[in-house]
């Protein structure tokens, strides 16, 4: 056995590739479907966004999502499916899942990092700029997303990518 072939097998085997920003709504899904552990890094576009700071609401480096854990259930129920919808109050999902609101913000935090709702919000502005990325309207998107007035969605996603979701489409296209 050569030394290259005794150093993969002895140490987990780490790829890097590199996708254009473009078709990270096609890729997101996939990785999150088939539960593929994964980073993402030095995202970088020519849009501009009021705030850089944004990172990818998945801190999925600690280890690999699990049906088996409440935390993961939540969030793949309320935010991976439910990106659609908007999610109950934190105390009644924390009554679902059997812990108090305090246990369920504690655990929820340590797992990814940030708060439920902040997760949950990255994921649907994410969610709701590949729609935009892929053509639809400003507005069929603002009430697929669960937003009743469009102006609403348009102030929160101008807080996340510091342009209005129609500019955004129409620099995107």
């Amino acid at each position: 056995m050569n030394e290259l072939s005794r150093n993969l097998t002895e140490s987990s085997l780490q790829m890097n590739i590199y996708l254009n920003v473009g078709h990270i709504d096609k890729i997101l899904p996939f990785l999150l479907s088939n539960q593929i552990s994964f980073t993402l890094s030095g995202i970088e576009t020519s849009l501009p966004r009021m705030n850089t700071s944004i990172e990818s609401p998945l801190n999925l480096g600690k280890e690999p999502l699990s049906d088996s854990h409440p935390i993961d259930r939540v969030y793949h129920k309320y935010i991976v499916e439910g990106v659609e919808k908007i999610p109950p109050k934190m105390e009644e999902i924390a009554t679902e899942v059997g812990i108090s609101i305090a246990q369920f913000k504690k655990l929820f935090k340590a797992r990814f990092g940030k708060p439920f709702y902040r997760v949950y919000m990255e994921y649907k502005m994410e969610y709701a700029a590949s729609l935009l990325r892929g053509g639809q309207t400003a507005s069929s998107v603002s009430q697929r997303v669960g937003y009743s007035q469009p102006s609403k969605f348009n102030k929160t996603f101008q807080k996340f990518y510091g342009m209005t979701p129609y500019k955004y489409r129409k620099s995107a296209v």
